[in-house]
């Protein structure tokens, strides 16, 4: 079964290195770091998923530093 569909150009995006946010206003919101999902042996683990911890634990000691809200 072929679903009828139409092509879409959607245009490029300039990317930015870095993008500064007013902390007052801003949130980090964390979704799915969950033991099942992260650690190595656990029921719906994510193969790459422990890679991100490191960058994650650095993102939210930045956050708290400038105090960001931090959302679980």
């Amino acid at each position: 079964m072929q679903i009828p569909g139409e092509t879409v150009e959607v245009p490029e995006i300039p990317w930015q290195s870095t993008v500064e946010l007013p902390a007052h206003s801003s949130a980090v919101i964390v979704v799915d770091m969950q033991n099942d999902f992260v650690k190595e042996g656990g029921a719906l683990v994510v193969p790459d998923a422990a890679s991100t911890l490191d960058n994650l634990q650095s993102l939210l000691a930045r956050a708290r530093r400038a105090g960001v809200r931090i959302a679980y």
